[in-house]
């Protein structure tokens, strides 16, 4: 059996991990005293640490920003951003599935997620990407964070034998697209015949 955590720094850890893993199974619905069941600590002790619901869910979305920003330097470039998280696409990383399965828990529920939390992983991404890259990475974040719901799923439903295969292949169509970024980056209006519009 495992032992009880002890201390503030082991309590905080455990409601925070048992926290993310409920709330990204169950949404915000997920019951205080479930989690507190989990992290093996009474639900005094939660609230003592935590405060309320909200306040426990603030706290572990920005745990997740925190452990996800430890050991990464600092976006030289937009490209260099890009193949990060597209890395990220193959590879198996719980706390981002719990972060992304979380936020879409609460979008659905109509809970805003920047009402929870004040740092987001995407920020620092949109200051290197500007205004002119960030359709870019929009794009890229749309594939990455719907692929951690969804990709077993539709990669099996396309003929897919493994998801690791699809997120392969989707990193690598991906990486094509923003090789071509210069072909597709937005820019003026167009007629019907081509020609750039300059009435606007």
């Amino acid at each position: 059996m495992n032992r009880r955590p002890h201390g503030a720094e082991e309590v905080r850890s455990a409601v925070l991990r048992a926290a993310r893993k409920r709330f990204a199974a169950e949404g915000p619905g997920a019951s205080l005293r479930d989690i507190a069941a989990e992290a093996q600590v009474n639900l005094g002790l939660l609230h003592r640490h935590f405060g309320n619901k909200a306040e426990l869910l603030g706290a572990v979305l920005t745990d997740v920003v925190h452990r996800a920003q430890q050991g990464t330097a600092p976006f030289s470039s937009l490209e260099d951003a890009l193949d990060l998280l597209l890395e990220g696409l193959s590879r198996d990383d719980g706390g981002s599935d719990e972060y992304v399965r979380i936020l879409a828990w609460m979008l659905l529920a109509g809970d805003n997620p920047r009402e929870y939390q004040t740092e987001f992983l995407v920020q620092p991404l949109a200051g290197v990407a500007g205004p002119e890259g960030r359709a870019l990475l929009l794009l890229v974040l749309a594939a990455g964070f719907g692929w951690r719901i969804f990709g077993p799923h539709l990669s099996a439903i396309v003929g897919y034998e493994s998801p690791a295969g699809a997120a392969e292949d989707l990193a690598a169509v991906l990486r094509r697209v923003i090789a071509s970024a210069d072909e597709i980056r937005p820019g003026p209006a167009r007629t019907v015949d081509g020609r750039a519009d300059d009435t606007s």
